[in-house]
């Protein structure tokens, strides 16, 4: 059985760096650089596609059903930004917005994401016969009262 070949092989990435040819007009130092650069690049593209690839999938994995208040976005948007900070080489003293980094690498926002993941599951939920759990859970008023203090975040109030 033939090996599985995948779209690259970090050969092909190799190869494609000793491909490069350097100009007759560039030094040694500006080739080295030039390398140097595209390797770079190189290891900012892996990253950012781990990050979509694996990541995202696995911090929105049951995240429909989540009821986020601002703390734990702040916590969400935090980790990310960390991550991205440390991917397009800066630090917290460079003072550099998050939309600018975001725009920077071309990423999306993990917390409009969630959003988005809540309002397809609603949607779906909607288009669900009466009869279907999920769609009895959404419409369920519990009877007595409440205990005494501040009411829990709702689901639903997330959409308001």
């Amino acid at each position: 059985m033939a090996p599985v070949r995948h779209r690259w092989s970090i050969n092909d990435v190799i190869g494609g760096i000793r491909n490069i040819v350097m100009p007759s007009d560039c030094s040694q130092i500006n080739y080295i650089i030039i390398i140097i650069i595209v390797i770079i690049n190189l290891i900012m593209f892996t990253q950012l596609k781990f990050y979509k690839v694996m990541s995202v999938p696995t911090l929105t994995y049951g995240s429909e059903n989540w009821t986020l208040n601002k703390s734990d976005r702040r916590k969400i948007e935090a980790a990310e930004m960390r991550f991205f900070r440390s991917v397009a080489g800066f630090t917290l003293l460079d003072h550099k917005r998050s939309e600018d980094i975001r725009a920077e690498l071309k990423i999306f926002n993990l917390n409009d994401k969630l959003l988005e993941c809540k309002e397809d599951w609603k949607e779906h939920i909607e288009r669900m016969p009466e009869d279907r759990f999920p769609k009895l859970l959404l419409n369920y008023t519990p009877v007595g009262r409440r205990s005494i203090g501040r009411p829990y975040n709702r689901w639903e109030d997330q959409f308001l």
